[in-house]
């Protein structure tokens, strides 16, 4: 009887551990991400990283645009030469 409780007691803790080192770390990750949109703070820096993102992707439009109209521009210039 005593060994099938030790037996019992080490397959629980390893249960425990597995649980803890997989699937607890996640769902800490989640109420982490969760506690940060719950929070002004937290919020506020989300806002300002979708701004500086949306920014950074229209200037790097913008900079496609002025590469692909000045690159159009010089194979009109090759073309009216041949």
């Amino acid at each position: 009887m005593r060994l099938f409780i030790y037996k019992s007691f080490v397959i629980f803790i390893g249960i425990y551990l597995l649980y803890n080192f997989t699937i607890g770390k996640k769902i800490d990750d989640y109420e982490k991400k969760l506690v940060n949109f719950a929070t002004d703070e937290g919020r506020e820096k989300l806002r300002d990283l979708i701004r500086k993102e949306i920014k950074n992707t229209i200037d790097n439009e913008k900079s496609e645009n002025d590469d692909n109209s000045e690159s159009k521009q010089d194979n009109v210039a090759e073309e009216v030469t041949n």
